[in-house]
């Protein structure tokens, strides 16, 4: 029975680092997809032929 709760308590905590873990690697996905759609915004009038002058 000690067992048990020692087996379930170590499930529940490997649930929660596994989450913990989904959501750290979801919010890295998305602040690089945030970066690289902010530096494409920013090369995209470089790569316009006239836009680049100033």
């Amino acid at each position: 029975m000690l067992a048990m709760g020692r087996i379930a308590r170590f499930l529940i905590t490997f649930d929660t680092l596994r989450i913990n873990h989904l959501a750290a690697f979801r919010g890295l996905a998305r602040e690089s997809w945030r970066a690289m759609t902010a530096r494409r915004r920013l090369w995209m009038p470089a790569a316009m032929p006239g836009a680049g002058d100033g």
